[in-house]
């Protein structure tokens, strides 16, 4: 799927770039100021489907707390554009939209974050009206 995200956790570190789709994840799960038990869930699976070696809780919490204090995603969303071929990218924005279902509610800011990441990334709208209604 991610290919980039396919190395080894102790070769980068936490800083890396390459966690930048997981950083986003955990964006939109906080969108609506709180990260529900299935929101946490989703990601924390997301972790093991790219590092099954690894402790995809440990990962999780530490990006959250990068994310916590990070002022802006724009650094997240270039990294995204210079490494993401246009079907990750795609496949990037069906996990973002299954994770904004995942605590039952699609919240108004969820929904506008997913559209403004898609434009971000260079993702035509009827493209992403695609992936919601799937």
């Amino acid at each position: 799927m991610f290919k980039f995200l396919k190395r080894s956790e102790q070769q980068l570190p936490i800083e890396n770039s390459d966690f930048d789709a997981i950083e986003i994840l955990i964006l939109f799960a906080n969108a609506d100021g709180k990260i529900d038990e299935n929101e946490k869930k989703n990601i924390v699976e997301f972790i093991k489907s790219q590092f099954p070696d690894k402790n995809a809780t440990s990962l999780f919490n530490s990006l959250k707390v990068k994310s916590d204090n990070s002022i802006s995603f724009n650094e997240n969303i270039n990294e995204l554009n210079k490494k993401l071929s246009k079907s990750e990218k795609l496949e990037l924005l069906r996990t973002i939209w299954k994770l904004i279902l995942a605590d039952g509610v699609v919240d108004k800011y969820e929904e506008n974050l997913f559209y403004r990441i898609g434009d971000l990334i260079y993702i035509k709208r009827t493209e992403l009206n695609k992936i919601k209604n799937t």
